[in-house]
């Protein structure tokens, strides 16, 4: 009981300070970057797909219009089952319009429509 007691006397101020004194803008902040000139924009067919593993991690991998991506699927895998080994929803040939940011490692897909 004294554990619980100590765990609520550190949480409680940590959570009462977050929801409702911390302000999260990170939504806007990202609504304006994909609005704003510093983002790209590709679109076209995927080609090179492929899917591999380094070390235990899998990734994911694909080129449109000579611009490469390539993700972990270990980083989505719970946030999206559109890629990984979840799917074969991802394939050479599909059409897609991707709005992406140079990262620091990869081009960062910020926003990815496929064709119908």
């Amino acid at each position: 009981m004294f554990i619980v007691g100590i765990f609520i006397l550190i949480t409680l101020p940590m959570y009462i300070h977050t929801r409702f004194f911390a302000k999260d803008d990170s939504q806007q902040r990202l609504i304006e970057f994909i609005n704003s000139s510093e983002r790209k924009v590709v679109e076209g067919k995927i080609s090179n797909f492929t899917r591999g593993h380094k070390g235990k991690t899998s990734f994911e991998s694909f080129d449109v219009d000579s611009i490469h991506f390539e993700y972990y699927d270990n980083a989505i895998s719970e946030f999206s089952h559109f890629g990984g080994n979840h799917s074969n929803v991802f394939h050479d040939g599909l059409n897609v319009r991707i709005i992406y940011a140079n990262g620091e490692a990869n081009n960062e897909i910020l926003k990815l429509e496929i064709e119908k």
